[in-house]
């Protein structure tokens, strides 16, 4: 794995930190067992209303693992990451894919190859209140939320790490700093769709597959 930068390098680069910090906790992450990930329903469905053989470009790709070894299956999948690590992770699970370390922001890309970028738009406090009461169960792996998807009786939970609510504001400062500016960097493109993430998953779904252009 790359070596690590000392925090006090990293601490005027919001991006190096990032970087630096998915770099020391790759395997980890990887570790992390998440049965019933809503996110891989939404995937499922986007693949099947894909043409076979599209161009895909997942930003923030991380090792591969699940997102781009399932659309890899039928289509021309690129992932892009800052974690040099994670990225090397990714290659050797998803060889039938290809993978960029590269910040998004300098990421070239040929003019008209993007049709779309889309913007969910969720409160903050929204945001914090989605992550923090999250629980998984640590028998079954099963991720439940206390308020919109409660557990049932007997359920052993666990309220993980990257759940608690002093690491879901120092990552939302951190994607203040690092990863917001990608959706001006594309407005100049004309190619940013903004969708309401406050709706149902349904709603949202719906949203985001019309931004694509690829709803019903």
């Amino acid at each position: 794995m790359p070596g690590a930068r000392s925090a006090e390098t990293d601490t005027a680069d919001p991006k190096a930190l990032v970087a630096r910090g998915y770099d020391q906790m790759a395997l980890r992450y990887a570790s992390w067992k998440v049965e019933g990930n809503p996110a891989m329903r939404f995937v499922r469905e986007l693949d099947s209303r894909l043409r076979a053989g599209s161009d895909v470009i997942e930003l923030g790709c991380g090792r591969g693992v699940p997102v781009a070894r399932e659309l890899a299956k039928r289509h021309r999948v690129t992932g892009v990451d800052i974690s040099a690590a994670q990225i090397e992770l990714a290659r050797h699970h998803v060889p039938e894919a290809s993978f960029v370390h590269a910040d998004a922001l300098e990421l070239e890309v040929a003019p008209g190859m993007l049709d779309a970028v889309v913007a969910l738009e969720v409160p903050r406090e929204l945001l914090i209140e989605r992550a923090v009461l999250r629980r998984q169960d640590k028998r079954t792996g099963q991720i439940y939320h206390l308020k919109y998807n409660p557990p049932p009786p007997g359920a052993d939970l666990e309220h993980r790490a990257d759940d608690q609510e002093d690491v879901v504001r120092k990552r939302l400062q951190a994607y203040a700093d690092s990863t917001a500016a990608v959706i001006p960097h594309y407005e100049k493109q004309g190619i940013v769709r903004r969708v309401d993430g406050t709706k149902s998953m349904a709603e949202v779904t719906k949203l985001v597959f019309a931004a694509l252009g690829v709803g019903e």
